[in-house]
Formats: structure tokens, sequence, C-alpha cells
């Protein structure tokens, strides 16, 4: 079973953040972090409400019990968080597995099951620029009530997420839907980009990865209607699908965008079924280093009769991160604060590397085109016409 369900104000003694969700529960509920006080508004259905146990907050509605906090120590990301709760949860007997885990710069989420008793917890980690700190929580439900869990989730989670935001009250919606990537969607359609590529291109962002189950399938409906097809078609086109780190045309750091940054940056050659073809091959779509003659004749080549498969894997989609490359998982907002360990930018904030000076692929050595293609050779693959070994 898989569930998948900021930006910067100043941070005084005591923050307060006006977020006004859509939500007949929505009240102001106070949050500490070492002694400092914030209050964000946290929607809960019903009238329910948050009650205190020092710094953790709880809750349950509808047999789905809530357990908030400001996580009090600084985490570089929330990677090391995911892992304290994977072991300290195992121990009471709840198992868990890497597929269940989202992890990205700003949020990551853990799924964890008893199958004793077939208790349920989804725990997120979500990033809040008001404290510089992440927020942990916690649902508790059984999986009879995994429906109820989502309902209840949802707007709490999208509420944490937005809680940091100048924009807050005009940007959060009751739909679910997220108002950066709703402006993202009007930008790639009126850039030329077909509802199937953005349908994609949602299908692999940390938006839908940590939103509800049925997010992706809504989104599809609404893409149908902004551009007046149908669901199937936006479902099943053609879609350009390799790993959104770079540009392959401009070397545009695709991984470190915002939605509306990503929609105004993607080179228009990815618009092609076969974007390996239309594109020109600058940069390596998962590293991001310059490509010499030779890496761009392979990668160029890609499904041509008798070549490698697997240059697909070599050029354009096979990740070799720690984390997952999601769109919209690791940029801060035009309004946010540094995450962990990053310098704040500032008017002698050295300016963005020109292409010139990024350094070009490797020809030898592990993942280097050389040994691949010696490799594929071996094997009976026709070797690209115009390579040199």
């Amino acid at each position: 079973m898989n569930l998948r369900p900021g930006r910067m104000l100043a941070c005084h003694f005591f923050a307060v953040i006006g977020l006004l969700f859509a939500c007949n529960g929505s009240h102001a509920l106070e949050l500490s972090r070492n002694g400092t006080r914030y209050q964000v508004d946290v929607p809960l259905p019903g009238g329910a409400r948050f009650q205190s146990s020092g710094v953790d907050r709880k809750a349950k509605v509808n047999g789905v019990t809530i357990n908030l906090r400001m996580i009090q120590d600084t985490y570089p990301d929330c990677k090391a968080l995911v892992y304290e709760r994977r072991v300290r949860v195992g121990k009471k007997g709840y198992d868990s597995d890497d597929e269940s885990a989202v992890l990205t710069k700003r949020e990551c989420q853990l799924h964890q099951w008893n199958s004793d008793t077939n208790e349920h917890i989804i725990s997120h980690y979500i990033w809040m620029d008001i404290c510089a700190c992440y927020a942990a929580v916690h649902f508790s439900y059984p999986l009879k009530l995994m429906d109820r869990h989502e309902k209840v989730s949802a707007p709490i989670n999208l509420a944490l997420r937005r809680a940091s935001s100048s924009k807050a009250q005009k940007t959060v919606r009751k739909d679910g839907f997220d108002e950066d990537w709703i402006e993202a969607i009007g930008i790639f359609k009126k850039r030329g980009f077909s509802a199937s590529q953005v349908h994609a291109l949602l299908q692999d962002s940390a938006h839908i990865s940590l939103g509800p189950r049925d997010l992706l399938d809504r989104y599809a409906t609404l893409l149908a209607k902004m551009y007046g097809t149908s669901v199937n078609k936006v479902k099943n086109g053609p879609a350009a699908g390799p790993l959104w780190a770079y540009d392959m045309e401009t070397g545009y750091p695709l991984h470190a965008a915002s939605p509306q940054e990503f929609a105004r940056n993607l080179s228009t050659c990815y618009q092609a079924d076969k974007y390996w073809k239309s594109c020109k091959l600058n940069f390596h779509q998962e590293l991001g280093c310059r490509m010499t003659k030779s890496w761009q004749i392979i990668c160029r080549a890609y499904l041509d009769p008798g070549t490698d498969g697997m240059i697909g894997d070599l050029c354009f989609w096979e990740p070799r991160g720690d984390l997952p490359v999601l769109v919209g998982g690791g940029y801060k907002n035009e309004k946010s604060v540094m995450l962990p360990g990053a310098k704040p930018a500032g008017k002698t904030a050295k300016k963005k590397v020109a292409q010139s000076k990024v350094p070009y692929c490797k020809d030898e050595g592990p993942h280097s085109w050389r040994d691949f293609m010696r490799s594929s050779r071996r094997n009976g693959k026709t070797i690209p016409s115009g390579l040199k070994f």
C-alpha cells in the first residue's frame, strides 16, 4: 500500500501566522520550540481541538489520532528524522520499508504499520520557515479508516506547508490543489506544453508524492477542463519522462526550481515525444555536466535500431543521489529562507556559474560512456555512427 499524500515571515519572540484556512474547525494553535512560541492556524473538523502535552499537541478526530509538534533540535534535513522514527517505532512492533518513505528537502514522509493490530502510522516532517525547523505530525489509525485519515490529514499538512507563506490567505485552497502548481500549469499551457506532459511532470512531483492518493486523478480532471480534452488523453498522451535534474539544453537546475520556475525555464524541446532528438544535448540530464561530442552522439542514438536500450539509463533517468529527484521537492520559494546548512543570499552573493565553467562529463570511470559502450559492444549491440573510442 502506497500512501502519498513556505515562505518567509520575520520570526520574532511571538510569531503569529494568519493562515485563515477555509475550514470550520480552523483555529490558532500555539506551538513552541526552545521557549519561543508560534501560532499557526490548523484546521480540525467538527469543532475538535488540540490538547497540550509538553511541546506536543494531540487530538483525535473520527478515529484518527494526531500528534503535532515542532522539532526542538536542528537537523540538516529530514532524512535523519525518518530514520530515527523508523527505529524508535520499529521497536514497538511496527514495520516499514524503503518504498513507504518519501524524502525531499522540505518534507519527508514515513508509513509504518503493525500487522498484529492493523494499526497504521503516517508521519510527516515538514520544513517551516517561521522557526527554521521541521514540524512533525503523526497520524495513527486502523487500516479500515484509511480514507478517513486522508480527509483529516490533507488540510493539516497543507496548513503546515503554507504556514510560512506571506501570501497564505490567497493561496490556501479548499480543494487540496497547490496554488504554485495551478500557476505553473497556466505557464506550461501558454508555452505550448501538452496536458499529458504537465500530468507526467505532476506525477514526478513532491506535491503528488506527499499528497492524498486521489490527488493526481483530480489534477487529471482539472487539466482536461483547462485544455478542453479528455481525462484519458491527459493520462495516456505522449510525454517526455527523463529524470528532472537539469535541462539538457540550458543546464538549468530543474531539481531546485519551484513549480513556476520549472514551468518558465523548461526548454520547449521537451514538448517532443523523442526529446533526445529535438533537444540540443549540451548538458547531462542527471549530472548537470557538459556533454562532450561523444556523449552527444551516444545519447542522441537512444532507441536507434540495434543500439543498447540502456543508453536511457546512461543519459536520462537513472537516479544516483541519496534523495529522489522530485519536481518541487527541494526548492525555496522567492520569499523563503534557506534550508539548514545553506548560506543566505545577499548583495555579495556569487552570480550563477557561467555555462563555460561547468565541467565536462567524464569519458572514463564509473558512469562513463566509454565503459558503457565497451560492455555494449561485447553484448553485440550496435555502436552509434561517428563514435570513436
